[in-house]
């Protein structure tokens, strides 16, 4: 149940609590995860956690989990009085495990509460969290977790773990964090899925590539991937793959989740590629010769909003790979007279050529338009003779106002073949441009 984008912007400017989230957006489901522990319970090591309870919302599975985190230079300068400066780190994760495509947009409110046993008393003002963070994002098979930024402080004493006792966010040392979270919507595929980092009875070689310090690997089938792309075929063929022991091939100067987009496209399960990934997806298409990656690509831009990119990113795109269905889409819908000289920016002399004939086209129908117009206008007037003075002023008037608009119009006209101009003007000096007044 897909609703409208999320007014982030719109909602941080007078953001007060979840209610703004709400009325911002349509949503299928909303609850809260709440989650109560000590410091000396909080783990600090690499991917361990103090987790809360399993909540479930919009059919899916939530939990949130804690890790500890400690500030040396805070220390440092804490020294004299005696304090050390301790954070939580909080990350909420979707622990969905069925072997199926999913995905799902959440968003809400993460905040550190005050006990209200030590607000008793205090003003409405006194009672509102201090340390809190809005979040929205989208979850994914592939993408679980999502760790807030925010470090919520905890003050704590250097002996002990006792913590001051006017502090409004600890009681007998416990804290609590309360998540209102929202699910906008979800979506479940129900063909099947597939985890290339396990083998497989169907899989016969490794594809390894390096991302920076990580180096990940997938288990696929040579033949189902030669099918699609007649470079990995060389690759796999070739004379040191066949004699080499590892039986891996690597792939340089490719991101590790574009290939595994590239993966979950080719293989039967009708997945449709993220916004994020169409940049490098249509890039290693060509790298590689994979027609089928570019086609699927230039779809899922076709049915792209402005929110997930810009018009004019998708235009270059086209221009880049020659997207000719989404070139003449986006052609379509554009005014040359109206756009900027920034909108112009990498695109090609052919695409340039093609919206400077569509300008002169515009401005001679408009023109034709004008000069018809003109004429019935004046075999009118020559038809009544009769008309009183001030239907001749009207007249006028009329007239005057029309020669205004004609003039702004032209000289917008004027304007953007300027700006059209400019960005051809270079290739001409080079004896490579096609002349403006030829065609």
């Amino acid at each position: 149940m897909p609703g409208r984008s999320f007014q982030r912007t719109k909602v941080m400017k007078n953001f007060k609590g979840i209610k703004e989230l709400i009325e911002a957006s349509q949503y299928v489901d909303a609850g809260v995860i709440e989650v109560t522990a000590a410091l000396k319970d909080v783990p600090d090591g690499v991917n361990q956690y103090y987790e809360s309870q399993e909540r479930k919302f919009g059919c899916l599975p939530w939990r949130l989990q804690l890790q500890k985190g400690f500030d040396l230079s805070r220390d440092r300068l804490d020294r004299d009085v005696g304090q050390v400066s301790h954070f939580i780190k909080v990350t909420l994760r979707c622990d969905f495990t069925e072997q199926s495509n999913w995905i799902a947009k959440a968003s809400g409110v993460l905040s550190m509460e005050k006990w209200p046993e030590k607000m008793k008393g205090k003003s409405d003002a006194e009672r509102k969290p201090e340390h809190k963070e809005i979040f929205t994002r989208k979850f994914n098979t592939y993408e679980r977790s999502h760790q807030f930024i925010k470090r919520f402080p905890v003050p704590t004493k250097r002996v002990g773990s006792a913590a001051p006792a006017d502090s409004p966010f600890l009681k007998n040392g416990q804290f609590i964090f309360k998540l209102e979270i929202i699910i906008h919507h979800v979506r479940k595929s129900h063909f099947p899925y597939y985890d290339f980092g396990k083998k497989t009875p169907m899989s016969n070689a490794v594809v390894k590539i390096v991302d920076g310090s990580m180096i990940h690997r997938y288990h696929v089938n040579k033949e189902f991937l030669s099918m699609h792309s007649d470079a990995l075929q060389s690759l796999f063929h070739n004379t040191g793959f066949i004699e080499g022991a590892s039986g891996e091939v690597e792939l340089r100067s490719v991101e590790h989740g574009v290939f595994n987009e590239f993966l979950a496209i080719i293989y039967p399960s009708r997945h449709r590629p993220q916004i994020k990934y169409v940049r490098g997806l249509l890039e290693f298409a060509r790298m590689y010769f994979v027609p089928m990656v570019t086609a699927i690509c230039e779809q899922r831009l076709l049915v792209a909003v402005e929110a997930e990119m810009a018009l004019g990113e998708r235009l270059r795109l086209a221009d880049q790979y020659g997207l000719f269905q989404l070139k003449s889409v986006i052609m379509q819908k554009l005014d040359p007279r109206k756009m900027d000289e920034k909108f112009l920016e990498g695109l090609s002399q052919e695409t340039l050529q093609m919206f400077i004939r569509k300008q002169k086209h515009i401005d001679q129908n408009e023109k034709a338009n004008a000069k018809k117009a003109g004429g019935a206008k004046e075999e009118s007037m020559d038809v009544d003779q009769t008309a009183p003075s001030s239907s001749s002023q009207a007249t006028d008037r009329t007239h005057h106002h029309r020669r205004a608009a004609a003039s702004h119009t032209s000289a917008a006209a004027n304007n953007a073949h300027e700006v059209l101009a400019a960005r051809l003007r270079p290739t001409a000096r080079r004896g490579r441009g096609i002349g403006l007044g030829r065609r």
